[in-house]
């Protein structure tokens, strides 16, 4: 592999469909927000992101594992992008909705296996490195592209969402707890650690702190006002780490401490998220999960949020 080109083989099959690429600059974000939301209006009747989130985004990722793929006239046709870390990769790929086949979309794939492998150089992993990407259900074009390849599929992952008519009831807290919001500079070691106590399963690698504030409060999106911690006296109890989009309040992260489980804890803190977020004007609620969390998955039924989307995952080891 050519390590100042590490897109050679990628490009010399795109060139034969027709395509060039180039990486993206941040004024490209406008573009790629918008080939993004085309494809997110195919598969499910409405945009996911806006070009300021998609913009903030890139300005905290190595836009040299990003690529845009340019059709004839210069119209964007595709994305590439690579982030992770090189025990783990996320391959994000889009290819423009209206195009027939997924020729281009296996394509991309196999950008995204370059530029991983050139990532790779630099950075070595320590040991196996992983592959991941994720597929809306309901795009048959792109899921039957990728079972033509190395990848295997997981596991799905279910998008459920409320969409308030009008203010929730309050919340009356149990005797003896009490909720405030997270505190910059004194509650992150805390939170992590609940946070991945409450995440941990067989098979999950555990994240560090580090990895975790950096995915976590990121400055495009952490606002500690929307972080809610929940004490039974000196002890963190649960919490709900929430961000405001453009299109909706998003819970990211909701934990219970196990001693504190099977007492409806879990339940009054996205009550009162819900009530938050309709008081700051945004009545519709989303959140993610893995549809083998059954548990989770009930307890977001009886909230009232509702299935509204399925995302499909996909894995493979990567070999450079």
């Amino acid at each position: 592999m050519d390590e100042d080109r590490p897109e050679l083989a990628a490009l010399s099959s795109l060139t034969a469909l027709g395509y060039a690429l180039r990486q993206p600059t941040l004024a490209d974000a406008a573009a790629a927000a918008g080939l993004i939301n085309a494809c997110e209006i195919a598969d499910y009747g409405e945009p996911d992101v806006t070009a300021e989130e998609l913009r903030a985004e890139w300005a905290e990722t190595r836009l040299e594992d990003v690529r845009l793929v340019l059709a004839t006239g210069g119209n964007l046709a595709g994305l590439a992008a690579v982030n992770g870390s090189p025990e783990r990769f996320n391959f994000d790929v889009y290819a423009h909705p209206e195009l027939p086949d997924g020729n281009l979309f296996t394509a991309l794939l196999k950008l995204c296996d370059e530029l991983a492998c050139c990532r790779l150089l630099q950075e070595p992993a320590a040991g196996e490195t992983l592959a991941v990407t994720y597929i809306a259900h309901v795009n048959a074009r792109d899921r039957q592209a990728l079972e033509t390849t190395d990848f295997q599929a997981v596991r799905y992952h279910l998008r459920m969402q409320i969409d308030l008519a009008g203010p929730p009831a309050p919340v009356v807290w149990s005797e003896g707890f009490r909720l405030r919001t997270f505190v910059p500079g004194q509650d992150e070691r805390s939170t992590y650690e609940l946070v991945e106590a409450a995440f941990s399963r067989p098979g999950r690698t555990p994240r560090s702190l580090e990895d975790w504030s950096g995915f976590m409060l990121r400055a495009d999106h952490f606002r500690p006002d929307l972080w809610y911690l929940l004490f039974q006296e000196d002890e963190l109890a649960g919490c709900a780490l929430c961000y405001d989009y453009s299109q909706y309040g998003w819970v990211r992260q909701l934990a219970v401490a196990e001693p504190h489980r099977r007492q409806g804890l879990g339940s009054m803190l996205l009550r009162h998220v819900f009530g938050e977020f309709y008081r700051r004007g945004r009545p519709r609620i989303a959140l993610g999960v893995e549809a083998t969390n059954a548990h989770a998955y009930s307890l977001y039924e009886k909230v009232g949020m509702r299935r509204v989307r399925q995302y499909d995952e996909y894995r493979k080891p990567l070999c450079c």
